[in-house]
């Protein structure tokens, strides 16, 4: 929580970056006076924000607010007006205005989520005696009488329980409940995480920590780790800083340095262009960087053969790349982020079957209080709520 004068400086630079951008200063005290609504307001808060905020009439400042959301969130025009405001107000967040504080708001990862979230959640679970069936998704669900019996996977095993949680990508669900698609509406951005190792801190690193960079075309946003010590793993004594990027824009906003979108580059251009982006040229990286640049898990720079096309065939695929040396290679994502908008009435019960629940970023629940997409606070909350649900079913069956 800031104090009134942080507040106030806090509040200028706001506006400051807003007249910098070429946003009308009657805009400006316009946008600032809408940042605050009644949380009784419920039309308001599930409104587009595009509607909120006016962007046909104001469009310098729809600009402004659409480099910053879909760089810090993946947002868009219909992203909720309610999440917007959570965003916007997190730093003074009091119960007499927007929404109460929760215990799960400003998590900070020492490292990649697979190896600082993820890794140590399934040794955990592992040692509860859960059993993982992994690389077989789910083909189907036997049901009878409005409850699941079983769940048969890919490769046909019979899985028996109590209750089944569906946390899984929206098109899977609906092949097994096609009338949920009636109630989603979600948006499908590949977000993609990449490393850096630097023997040296640049200049324009020295005192950063995390941030986003709202004028890159691939919509950068960036972590920094000024130990050698980074998700448990030590590196070399050269390495001094390691800065964890994310690119939220792939498929079709052109880089700055090679012109193309980053899912037609080649892996070299991916590296330079995002170093470029960040605004560290190559005189600056070319003696202070400690190997290359590293892909986060889940996605893939391949070569273009059989083989790999069928190993991946459950990835998207990104277009052919031809490199110098005429080699052929392609882009591969596992996953993708997925942003419920304004729109989006698919819950937690939205199975309509007794012992079936949804779980994910991509589904809303009325009793969220964190509800901004593409933040690991809204998936934590959502799972503790559809746990709750869960447990509250098993005690009363």
């Amino acid at each position: 929580f800031f104090n009134f004068f942080e507040q106030l400086i806090d509040n200028l630079k706001s506006a400051n970056s807003l007249f910098f951008s070429g946003v009308p200063l009657n805009d400006i005290y316009w946008f600032r006076s809408k940042l605050l609504v009644n949380k009784k307001d419920k039309n308001t808060l599930n409104m587009p924000l595009s509607e909120y905020l006016e962007f046909d009439k104001r469009p310098k400042l729809a600009n402004f607010v659409l480099k910053i959301i879909s760089t810090w969130i993946g947002g868009n025009g219909d992203t909720k007006t309610g999440d917007f405001l959570l965003l916007f107000n997190y730093k003074n967040l009091t119960k007499e205005k927007v929404y109460t504080k929760t215990n799960t708001t400003s998590i900070t990862l020492n490292g990649p989520i697979s190896d600082s979230l993820i890794q140590p959640w399934y040794d955990f679970l592992k040692q509860k005696g859960v059993i993982f069936h992994f690389n077989e998704g789910v083909k189907k669900l036997n049901i009878s009488n409005g409850k699941a019996l079983s769940a048969i996977s890919e490769k046909e095993n019979v899985i028996e329980a109590d209750a089944f949680i569906l946390a899984i990508p929206p098109k899977q669900v609906i092949d097994m409940f096609p009338r949920i698609g009636e109630r989603l509406s979600v948006n499908y951005i590949k977000s993609h995480g990449f490393q850096f190792h630097f023997k040296e801190i640049p200049d324009l690193f020295v005192d950063k920590t995390i941030g986003i960079i709202a004028d890159s075309a691939w919509g950068l946003s960036y972590k920094l780790y000024h130990t050698k010590k980074y998700a448990n793993k030590e590196f070399s004594n050269d390495v001094k800083l390691t800065i964890s990027v994310t690119a939220t824009k792939t498929e079709k906003e052109k880089g700055s340095l090679y012109n193309k979108p980053l899912i037609e580059c080649t892996l070299k251009e991916v590296e330079e262009e995002i170093l470029f982006q960040m605004g560290i040229k190559e005189n600056m990286h070319k003696d202070i960087m400690y190997g290359n640049l590293n892909i986060g898990v889940g996605a893939k720079y391949l070569e273009y053969t059989d083989f790999n096309i069928e190993k991946y065939r459950n990835w998207y695929h990104g277009p052919l790349i031809r490199e110098n040396d005429n080699g052929k290679f392609f882009w591969a994502f596992e996953n993708e982020l997925i942003n419920p908008d304004y729109n989006n009435r698919v819950g937690i019960n939205s199975a309509s079957c007794d012992n079936v629940f949804i779980s994910g970023e991509w589904i809303n629940d009325e009793n969220q209080v964190w509800t901004v997409p593409s933040t690991i606070e809204r998936c934590m909350e959502n799972a503790a709520i559809c746990s709750k649900v869960v447990d509250n079913y098993l005690i009363e069956a």
